[in-house]
């Protein structure tokens, strides 16, 4: 069971601090003082929940002390004590940051309820900032694991970026962490007390992507039966993080250049033009480039979201980050699983060396964690690991894509690299000749080159 909240009681009569002793000592742990002074040295000294001040103290008087008190804390909660009838002398504690005031005489019933709301509020914002505390140290770059080269390089753009508002683009392919990255940018110094609000603009339909980002009034449609804030309202203050905006259809992106050219939007069916402080975080695994040469995406937009890029590296192109990452993914499943799994064979890691990773860090992740289910004797071995990695094989349209287990998307990534390996092999690596073997243009297998690693 749990140490019992502390309150000090502040009263320069003894039978009022009786009193209020006799009615909390079961359920907190009450310190009783005499002057204002003496409630401060409570302050200083130690954990304290919640302040019980009386109006009127010798020296210090209860006006003081309470702005004392806020600003040694101003986190902690303090109900002002008074006779009878002084509401302006209440009015002003609240105006002061008092959390409530009781009247004397007691009633020990409300007294009870004043005193249990404002410490639960204390003990929620407690779990509010541990909890904050926790996903910011969760989210920092310095927990985007990896000693590569190429991550270092990333580490140094996170770094720069996080204490800004500039627009930035994350790309890379499916599974490199782009949503990893950009919380590490917003749970940087500025950002990290703010709204950080995710939105996957592939997952959601074209004709619904629009209220979902701006929100609908009543009335707007069949169906909306209230008013709904969208993503850029909720976000306000904070970062909006739009994923997948290769995806985002010309209608929604036009009304998206409009918002981030003026900051100001209107909801589904509304009128009014509403105004908000919004940071800008995007991500896609496409050319964007390469979709504006077709038509497919804004130019004007492009400039608007590209403020910075970084581009994140394919786990085939930073091999040597791993055996860190294993290690990590490890730790993370191990606390899950009570420690299952000690140590990786070296066949086993030599396996996971040698593949090549076309669902990146999230198929190296889902393939460790059942690594660790399936081991044997506290260590990954051949036999943990699943047989696309153990007897791979070359992935063309004929030859086992069908029985690799892979994902739809990820079948289609591997026979486009087997293809074009094929008309790079066929070619002389003449990456002209090749595109035409392939009928595409030379841009987009110069893009397709890039994103495979080939």
């Amino acid at each position: 069971m749990g140490s019992k909240n502390r309150i000090v009681v502040v009263d320069d009569e003894i039978s009022i601090c009786g009193l209020l002793n006799k009615i909390l000592k079961k359920d907190y742990d009450v310190v009783m003082v005499n002057t204002g002074e003496a409630a401060l040295n409570e302050l200083e000294a130690g954990k304290v929940d919640l302040v019980l001040l009386d109006q009127n103290l010798p020296g210090c008087g209860g006006i003081e002390t309470l702005e004392k008190i806020k600003q040694l804390d101003d986190k902690i909660p303090v109900i002002m004590m008074t006779a009878y009838g002084k509401i302006e002398f209440s009015v002003k504690a609240i105006k002061l940051g008092a959390y409530d005031y009781v009247e004397k005489p007691f009633d020990p019933d409300k007294l009870k309820i004043v005193v249990s709301n404002a410490v639960n509020i204390r003990n929620l914002s407690r779990e509010v900032a541990l909890l904050r505390s926790e996903l910011i140290e969760r989210y920092s770059f310095r927990n985007i694991i990896g000693k590569s080269q190429a991550m270092q390089g990333v580490y140094q753009l996170i770094s720069s970026v996080s204490d800004t508002d500039i627009p930035v683009l994350i790309t890379g392919e499916s599974g490199t962490g782009k949503e990893l990255a950009a919380r590490a940018i917003h749970y940087g110094d500025n950002y990290k007390n703010i709204p950080f609000v995710p939105i996957n603009c592939a997952a959601i339909p074209d004709h619904l992507l629009e209220s979902e980002l701006f929100g609908y009034e009543k009335g707007a449609f069949s169906g909306a039966t209230t008013v709904k804030k969208g993503k850029v309202e909720l976000a306000d203050g904070g970062t909006l993080f739009l994923d997948e905006i290769g995806d985002m259809a010309e209608n929604t992106q036009a009304k998206l250049l409009r918002f981030i050219q003026d900051g100001t939007f209107e909801r589904l069916g509304g009128l009014r033009s509403i105004q908000v402080n919004v940071r800008i975080i995007s991500a896609t695994n496409k050319d964007i480039e390469w979709l504006i040469d077709e038509g497919l995406f804004r130019k004007d937009l492009y400039y608007r979201i590209n403020g910075v890029q970084i581009e994140l590296p394919t786990l085939e192109s930073r091999k040597e980050d791993i055996p860190i990452l294993i290690d990590s993914f490890i730790e993370k499943y191990n606390f899950n699983y009570g420690d299952k799994v000690k140590n990786v064979e070296s066949d086993a890691m030599k396996l996971l060396l040698n593949y090549n990773w076309p669902g990146n860090i999230r198929e190296l992740e889902s393939t460790i964690q059942s690594a660790i289910i399936l081991s044997k004797n506290g260590t990954i071995d051949t036999t943990s690991l699943p047989k696309r990695i153990v007897k791979p094989k070359e992935q063309t349209l004929s030859n086992g894509l069908f029985g690799s287990g892979l994902p739809f998307e990820l079948r289609i990534e591997e026979t486009e690299k087997s293809l074009i390996k094929g008309a790079l092999d066929q070619s002389g690596n003449n990456r002209t000749k090749a595109a035409k073997l392939l009928q595409m243009s030379l841009r987009n297998l110069q893009y397709k080159i890039k994103k495979y690693g080939i």
